[in-house]
């Protein structure tokens, strides 16, 4: 899979085209305001009509080439090296999105497999409580 980014290219573009890749997963993108390594909630870029020109501080176009096999460390590199932004992919739990710090090393193939598997756990869990609940009444 190629991702081509352009100036105009926009953050919701980027995050449609990897989560229809790898439906258990999202990309969000941070400023680190206080350049401490650790991203936060309102370091989080929410207006995904931002174009890359206005937040990258590499100002090229370029693409990002993966699949599978890609790392989490490796994609979340390649946005900092290439564009100089801070991407951070998330991994879904149930009805919850983790961030994958812990977890950076494995293949975005390996993590969408874990939130899908979770995902689905989580649905059946749920209708299985719901049944014991109406049981008990």
């Amino acid at each position: 899979m190629k991702i081509t980014i352009t100036n105009n290219t926009k953050l919701k573009d980027i995050k449609s085209i990897f989560h229809k890749e790898f439906d258990g997963l999202k990309i969000d993108f941070f400023v680190d305001k206080n350049m401490d390594g650790n991203y936060t909630a309102d370091e989080k870029l929410s207006n995904f009509e931002t174009k890359f020109k206005d937040i990258a501080a590499i100002k090229n176009d370029g693409e990002i080439v993966l699949n599978e096999l890609t790392s989490v460390k490796e994609l979340e590199d390649a946005f900092q090296s290439k564009f100089g932004i801070v991407a951070q992919v998330f991994r879904k739990s149930g009805n919850t999105w983790l961030m994958t710090t812990e977890t950076d090393n494995y293949s975005l193939d390996v993590l969408n497999k874990m939130a899908n598997e979770s995902t689905q756990a989580s649905h059946t869990s749920d209708i299985i409580d719901a049944q014991d609940r109406g049981d008990l009444e």
